[in-house]
């Protein structure tokens, strides 16, 4: 329960990506596909791990 509440946490505090700015316009991205994208692959990987490892422990 503990480990869904801090990965809950951590998922927000990518919705302000403020250390990719200077990476962004080297890519010439906008923040907000950036911000989709690590949101996106952040809750597939949250809710496989929160599935798969408290069945092998």
């Amino acid at each position: 329960m503990v480990n869904a509440f801090v990965y809950g946490d951590e998922a927000i505090n990518l919705l302000q990506p403020l250390y990719l700015i200077p990476a962004l316009a080297v890519v010439n991205m906008k923040l907000k596909e950036v911000c989709a994208y690590l949101c996106l692959f952040w809750f597939i990987i949250t809710c496989l791990g929160l599935y798969f490892i408290p069945s092998f422990l």
